[in-house]
């Protein structure tokens, strides 16, 4: 068994999911809000 320490591989990989998932919730975030400026001006 590892002794709880990434590779510098591993670590680099993690990271690079990391921030995927954090830019996909920004857009994800900021197309909600668009929408809901759409909708206020729809109305």
């Amino acid at each position: 068994m590892m002794s709880g320490r990434f590779t510098f591989k591993e670590q680099e990989t993690s990271q690079q999911l990391i921030g995927i998932e954090q830019s996909e919730f920004r857009i994800k975030r900021h197309t909600s809000y668009i929408w809901s400026l759409d909708c206020h001006c729809n109305q």
